[in-house]
């Protein structure tokens, strides 16, 4: 997790980087992915490729979404701030 999180704030500083889905919501099992929402400016194109080059792959399911569809997650899910949970959860997330 922390790779995603550095990886975004390199490519734009500016960046938001959260989880959201079943591990946000508290009800992931073992077999889950791991919902993780780039908001950015930059282009989907742009950031994928450096996180594959660096390790993040399955479990992790990124979404990249411009500052104007951050509105739509909120209302559809619960979304949680990537420094918050590192922060504050006992839980690891899947190698980072």
């Amino acid at each position: 997790m922390e790779i995603v999180l550095s990886t975004a704030r390199e490519i734009d500083p500016e960046s938001e980087v959260y989880i959201f889905g079943s591990v946000a919501e508290g009800r992931s099992l073992p077999s889950s992915d791991i919902d993780i929402l780039i908001v950015t400016e930059k282009d989907a194109a742009e950031i994928l490729p450096k996180l594959w080059e660096r390790g993040v792959k399955t479990p992790f399911e990124i979404h990249v979404v411009k500052k104007n569809a951050l509105e739509i997650y909120r209302r559809k899910t619960k979304l949680i701030k990537a420094e918050d949970y590192l922060a504050t959860s006992k839980i690891p997330l899947a190698p980072s």
